[in-house]
Formats: C-alpha cells, structure tokens, sequence
C-alpha cells in the first residue's frame, strides 16, 4: 500500500500483487519487486512494442544472410557445362593425359614438372584460342580422332581441314559410332554424286539418314561455329544428321564438321 501526492488530490494505489506483461511469455503475477525482470512490462502495449523489435531483428538478419549467400554464389566460377573443356588440376592429371594434351596443341613439355607443363600449356590455349564457349576444344577432340595435323590453324581454318578431310575419305560412319537399327539403314541419298567402290557399288553418303527438307536455313560458316551446343543439336537434326539420343555424347566439333559439310553442298 502506498499513496501518491498529486496536485488538489490524494489517493492510495496497490503496487504488488500485479500483472507484468512480456514479449515472448505469457503474462504472469508478481508479488514483490524482488521478482520485478527484465523484459516484462506493466502494460501489454509495452510488451507488443518489444516483440515487434524482436521480430525486424530476426528479419533484417535473414535479410542479410540472403545477401551473404548470393554475393558468395556470384563470386564463386561457374560450373564447367563439359569437364573435358578445360585441363585438369596438376594433381589430377595423368602423365598421359598431359602428353596426350600437350601433343595436341603442339606444345613442347620436355623437362618440365607437371604443373609447369600444365600451365605451359593453358598459356598457350589462352594465347592463340577463344575459350568463351569451349569450341576449340571440340575441334581439337575431332581432330585427333580423325587424325588431321591443325597445328597452327586458326580455328575455322581448322574445322574447314577437317571438313575436307571428312569429304575425302572413301567411307564414312554415324558420328556416335552406332550401328542403324535393323531395318533402319542409312540412306546414302543416291542422288548424290558418289564415287563408285572398287566392287561397283555406291560408296557410303554423309552420316544423314535423308536429304533435309528446303524450310531447313543452313547459317553461314562463322555463325555455326559460334552456335551452342544445344542449338548445333537441334540443328543437326533438322538436317537429319544421325545423332546420339543424349546429346551429350556428341561434341560440337563433331556436329560443326558434320552441318559445314551438308553446307558445302
């Protein structure tokens, strides 16, 4: 019991027991003002305020870490859409792999340590070769595969070489290596000029199962070559080049070769 001396007035007022009020808790009763907390309040207008501070806190928290995370996946390198784009690691690297690559681009690795002759080598790929879309690399897979010399050619003067390679060769066979289903033999398209074999049979046509229709448009030499992935895909089959149904078991140096030389005709 206590009293209170205002202006004109006098009254009396019970302190304790009384009502406290909290952000997070329930309200409860307090008898004395030993048991008086932090964080509890008189009225429930008070305890509101509290918990509306509470919770922008938590907010503005989350907000952060939203901004954290997505600065940290901008910063991080994008994932490589074809392992085999780019050399691997040191560590990672097989002698072999390494000869074999440096082979490739004609550089000479004699003498040196791995990582030496790894980083010789990405030097000289970033020196004379656009890597923005891994093409290169492609079209130096489908030149060793067909064994044609590119050393020193740029890289349409490149895919040209294997182009009139491929034009050459006496036979040719689907660029997955697969074996048309039964009953579903490639149509060489006996329209075509074909040499005959020595047997006097018609030698074997391009890897395209027909002649594709005239809606297909062919761009030019260097537009091709700039092409994704997914677009040379989808391309290739418009002009019914046989492919592989996982169009990632074709390259796109194998696919530019194969849509160049339907154009050269």
């Amino acid at each position: 019991m206590g009293t209170e001396q205002l202006p004109g007035q006098t009254y009396e007022y019970v302190k304790y027991p009384a009502v406290r009020y909290h952000a997070t808790e329930a309200p409860r009763t307090i008898t004395s003002e030993a048991q008086e907390e932090k964080g509890w309040h008189d009225s429930p207008v008070k305890a509101a305020a509290d918990l509306q501070k509470i919770q922008q806190k938590a907010s503005d928290a989350a907000v952060k870490e939203k901004e954290a995370a997505r600065k940290e996946r901008a910063a991080a390198p994008p994932p490589d859409s074809d392992p085999d784009d780019t050399l691997p690691d040191p560590e990672e690297v097989t002698a072999e792999d390494l000869a074999q690559s440096a082979e490739n681009f004609g550089v000479d690795i004699e003498g040196l340590t791995d990582e030496e002759a790894v980083a010789k080598v990405k030097a000289h790929i970033e020196e004379n070769f656009d890597l923005s879309d891994g093409q290169v690399i492609d079209v130096v897979k489908t030149a060793g595969r067909y064994g044609v010399d590119i050393d020193g050619l740029t890289e349409d003067d490149a895919i040209l070489k294997i182009v009139a390679y491929l034009e050459k060769r006496p036979e040719t066979t689907p660029l997955n290596g697969d074996v048309p289903p039964e009953g579903g033999a490639v149509d060489t398209d006996k329209n075509e000029s074909e040499p005959p074999s020595a047997d006097g049979e018609q030698a074997p046509g391009p890897e395209i199962v027909d002649t594709p229709g005239p809606a297909v448009v062919i761009p030019s030499k260097s537009a091709v070559v700039k092409m994704k992935h997914a677009d040379l895909y989808e391309l290739a089959g418009k002009l019914l080049i046989l492919l592989p149904s996982d169009p990632n078991a074709i390259t796109r140096g194998e696919m530019i070769t194969s849509i160049l030389k339907i154009k050269e005709k």
